[in-house]
């Protein structure tokens, strides 16, 4: 069976609104009345299909998979049917003529037809006029090239259009004229490199649009105007996309997600997102963004600068992947809803003092950027950071207070992996007692004070591998003995893990290290492992050999902690799997 788009949900068409064009099949006396109200509205109208509504409860599962006819129409040969409502054409070879056949010979109560993976180049006006209770129409992955005016003529029950991965470089005014139930509109992956005023003006009801992957240059002022009820816009990956107006989102008051990321946005203003007042996510990852003050911060704000419109509503916020190289201080306090905030993998040498304050955060990240040192001030007045990720920097040692801000509300996770620190100082993580997972690989670490970890009394997991450690004491980890789950240590050069005592612990804690080959042979390897002294303790030995056209099976037994040497036997070489 073909790959389809999923059925909408089981419910009768909703009656067709007041429309605006004649469609054939009309009765003389329905005729005759909308002929009376045309001198009234001065319009041209559309008739109601004369159909029965779908029955509840119908659906694709189950139904046999054959040519049906339906109340007025037949399934065309080159579709599936099944049932009076749905029709799929998808991957069928059709052509731009084969829409007119099937449009015309299909029931007028479908209410969904899929058309797309086609070689449909074009899309006649009023194409599809005659399925006035049609509700999902999709056209994705075909040849289009242009939408042009009355595309889609008196499609007045239409939910859902989507148009992506054609090759549209052009809509009208009036190509979604007639969509006054649209929820989605989908027309992403295209060649548009403009969107023309009063597109959309008249869809109040769509909520969701999306334009990424096209070549938009420009979003002009009041663009999206008449979206009153939009929830989610995105325009990324539009790689020529380089200013937006002050107005271009002007009317967009229910709008929760803006997706802006992967374009070439230079710059904003305090005004460039006016008429956002319910904005919820907002992406501007990987752009050309160089400074940040576009947010405001609490000095201006005191000078009178204005305010941005979704000060009170905003709770993600990425600026990943841009050319920022400093965090200025208070510049996020305008922002007192924030919970995400993402400045990874920009060129950040500097983070000031207080650049956070007030902050309320679930997750801050900095991951990725040329900090080599942390101001003692730099998280000084936050309100808390849940998950704290400063991984992939060039930090050799930090400050002893440069966590002290974390005092009372530490954070739960802290990432340090991939940096350059080589000795961990007794003061760094004092009084976070809050702090359940700690990353420290990949580092140059060779030295753990004792103490070190002594605050850490509810710390589940901590990663010390990929580091320069030959030993590891019970004094390195005193402080989270009794709570501590995981230990991992793979990759450093350990010659002990010595005086342990785990009888006392009531669930088990998995350490995770390296074990010392003393032999090999095609079928068996002995090894040593680094654990010496303590309490009773048991151990599991995993092998796994690469060889140039074969690898060894793994496997793994249970050894009690004072057979610190172990051979395992029997590994049969098996045929490596084709990628």
């Amino acid at each position: 069976m073909k790959g389809r788009n999923s059925p909408p949900p089981t419910s009768s068409p909703p009656p067709p609104a007041l429309p605006r064009c004649l469609c054939p099949g009309l009765p003389m006396t329905t005729l005759l009345q909308h002929l009376l109200k045309l001198t009234i509205f001065a319009l041209l109208v559309c008739p109601p299909s004369l159909v029965s509504p779908m029955p509840v409860g119908s659906s694709s599962s189950g139904m046999q998979q054959v040519k049906q006819r339906s109340n007025n129409g037949s399934c065309p040969s080159m579709c599936e049917c099944p049932g009076d409502f749905y029709v799929y054409c998808q991957s069928a070879g059709l052509k731009d003529h084969h829409v007119t056949q099937i449009v015309s010979q299909i029931s007028t109560s479908v209410v969904l037809l899929d058309l797309s993976s086609n070689q449909i180049a074009k899309i006649q006006p009023k194409a599809f006029e005659r399925l006035t209770n049609l509700q999902y129409l999709y056209l994705s992955a075909n040849q289009i090239g242009e939408i042009p005016t009355e595309a889609f003529r008196c499609l007045f029950a239409l939910k859902q259009l989507t148009l992506q991965s054609n090759r549209i470089s052009a809509v009208h005014e009036d190509s979604f004229f007639d969509l006054i139930r649209i929820q989605t509109i989908d027309l992403s992956i295209n060649n548009l490199s403009r969107i023309p005023p009063n597109t959309f003006s008249n869809l109040k009801t769509l909520e969701k649009l999306h334009l990424q992957h096209n070549a938009i240059s420009e979003l002009q002022a009041n663009v999206f105007s008449g979206l009153t009820n939009l929830e989610l816009l995105n325009i990324s990956h539009n790689a020529a996309l380089n200013f937006t107006h002050n107005n271009s989102f002007a009317g967009l008051s229910k709008l929760r997600t803006l997706d802006l990321s992967h374009n070439s946005l230079l710059e904003f203003s305090g005004s460039s997102f006016n008429g956002l007042t319910s904005l919820s996510v907002l992406d501007l990852g990987h752009n050309l963004l160089s400074d940040v003050t576009f947010l405001g911060n609490s000095d201006a704000l005191k000078k009178g600068a204005p305010v941005m419109d979704f000060q009170s509503t905003l709770t993600e916020l990425s600026l990943a992947g841009n050319r920022l190289r400093r965090i200025p201080s208070r510049v996020f306090p305008s922002l007192p809803s924030l919970k995400r905030l993402d400045l990874s993998n920009n060129s950040l040498t500097v983070v000031e003092p207080e650049a956070f304050e007030t902050l309320l955060l679930e997750k801050l990240s900095l991951r990725g950027n040329l900090l080599v040192d942390l101001d003692r001030d730099a998280f000084s007045g936050v309100r808390r950071v849940s998950e704290l990720d400063l991984a992939q920097n060039r930090f050799s040692a930090f400050s002893a207070r440069v966590f002290d801000s974390f005092r009372v509300n530490s954070p739960f996770s802290i990432d340090l992996s991939e940096n350059k620190l080589t000795y961990i100082h007794s003061a760094l993580f004092r009084e976070m007692a809050t702090l359940r997972v700690l990353n420290l690989s990949r580092n140059e670490i060779s030295v753990v004070d004792a103490g070190a970890l002594d605050d850490l009394r509810i710390l589940e997991d901590l990663d010390l591998s990929g580091n320069r450690l030959t030993s590891v004491t019970p004094h390195m980890v005193s402080g989270p003995a009794k709570s501590l789950r995981k230990l991992r240590l793979v990759d450093n050069p350990l010659e002990q893990i010595q005086g342990f005592s785990f009888y006392q612990q009531t669930d088990h804690i998995r350490i995770e290290t390296e074990a010392r080959v003393e032999s090999i042979a095609p079928t068996w390897v002995t090894v040593t492992w680094p654990y010496r002294d303590g309490s009773q303790l048991y151990w599991s030995l995993l092998v796994t050999c690469d060889l140039p056209s074969s690898s060894l099976s793994s496997t793994s037994h249970h050894h009690h902690h004072h057979r610190r040497h172990q051979a395992a036997k029997h590994l049969l070489p098996h045929q490596k799997t084709k990628p």
